[in-house]
């Protein structure tokens, strides 16, 4: 009995020495801290327009459906070059809201904020905000007018039969 507590206590030294050895999490954002690395300015917020809507993921349905819709090898390239299009200017905006997001912590870590200038930079990140979206439907609208009127046809069938098997276990 003793060897085992023994070996049970050296086994929880050992324990807590590695729990307290490593490195703390916490950053500071401001005046407040966290312990997420991932929350800054805006947190809360996505980083993308996200995985359920947008040109990526409907490209990437038009593109895994390429041969249910027949697509040629033109359209294909079209697609992708679309999607792509999309990607750069997803990323640019992107990187231009996280520097405003950057440039408005700095401004709110002053003793005294000019809250006009952080009401600019809110305006902007908004502004931002938007024109990506508006980018993102007029990516999703090139992509789809890429496609005959057959293959809308087929695309809208196949998105019914998808549907069917989610509405009968609705039921």
């Amino acid at each position: 009995m003793r060897r085992f507590l023994t070996i049970f206590f050296v086994c929880f030294i050992v324990g807590v020495g590695f729990v307290f050895s490593l490195p703390e999490r916490k950053h500071e954002i401001g005046k407040r801290e966290c312990m997420r690395p991932e929350i800054g300015p805006g947190y809360g917020e996505r980083e993308s327009i996200g995985p359920e809507i947008g040109p990526k993921h409907e490209m990437g349905k038009l593109l895994k459906l390429r041969k249910e819709l027949n697509l040629t090898d033109e359209q294909v390239k079209t697609l992708e070059k679309i999607n792509m299009d999309y990607k750069k200017e997803e990323i640019k905006k992107q990187t231009d809201i996280k520097i405003i997001r950057l440039e408005l912590a700095e401004t709110l870590r002053q003793n005294k904020p000019d809250f006009a200038a952080v009401r600019s930079k809110v305006k902007q990140i908004a502004e931002i905000q938007l024109d990506l979206k508006l980018a993102m439907i007029d990516a999703i609208e090139k992509g789809f007018n890429v496609l005959t009127e057959e293959q809308h046809e087929k695309l809208n069938q196949l998105k019914k039969e998808q549907r069917e098997p989610i509405e009968k276990f609705k039921k």
